[in-house]
């Protein structure tokens, strides 16, 4: 199964979802859009992503809710963590809690363009990763 070009984004910002929704079509990505941990779960259980890009808080959770499902599901998924705050705690929580990246935001487009890059890059490598995983599993167990 190819690696997917869907981004999943989780923001109660209205404003936010618009804008980088839009900025993501232009670099020819398609966008699910979500504002709460429970939408974006129902959107994750119907359709697999190659990125997610959520807002730290949400109104029924955080992001560390989604992580953890991304986590135990075994999904080969990026969590970029968006927060309007620059302050470096929320960053550095989010990185030890797993997360691909940070992003406070408004951020400049060559800044998103470079952190959306970055997580699709690492995305499809976790993606051969796991085809290479399955290729060998079946191998040895044929």
């Amino acid at each position: 199964m190819p690696l997917t070009r869907r981004v999943l984004l989780v923001s109660p910002n209205s404003e936010l979802r618009e804008q980088l929704a839009r900025w993501l079509k232009k670099a020819g990505l398609r966008t699910l859009c979500s504002v709460t941990v429970g939408g974006a779960l129902q959107k994750l259980a119907r359709a697999p992503v190659g990125l997610l890009l959520c807002e730290a808080e949400l109104p029924d959770g955080n992001f560390r809710d989604l992580l953890r499902h991304v986590n135990r599901s075994g999904a080969a998924v990026p969590v970029v963590v968006l927060s309007p705050s620059d302050d470096c705690e929320p960053y550095l929580s989010a990185m030890r809690d797993g997360a691909f990246d940070y992003l406070a935001y408004p951020s400049p487009h060559n800044e998103m363009e470079r952190v959306v890059h970055n997580a699709l890059t690492e995305a499809s490598r976790r993606h051969t990763l796991a085809l290479a995983d399955a290729d060998s599993g079946a191998a040895i167990s044929g």
